[in-house]
């Protein structure tokens, strides 16, 4: 099984260092990439799992709560 990060609503924003690299960020071909990726994983026979980037760095993989904070305030 593959796990692919979603990256919906990326790329839509400025980067705050100029038009030149606004440009470059935000015509990246995630989707291009992503469509590669897939079809050659898919071809093999194996299964992939898009899932949401949304408060993903904040989720606890181990017991996967959102309210965790720091490891110094638990």
């Amino acid at each position: 099984m593959v796990v692919w990060g979603c990256f919906e609503g990326l790329g839509g924003g400025g980067t705050g260092k100029g038009a030149g690299m606004n440009w470059v960020a935000n015509t990246m071909p995630y989707h291009k990439l992503t469509v590669m990726i897939v079809y050659k994983v898919e071809e093999r026979g194996v299964r992939v799992v898009g899932v949401g980037e949304r408060l993903s760095s904040k989720t606890c993989h181990c017991c996967g709560s959102e309210d965790t904070g720091r490891l110094s305030l638990r």
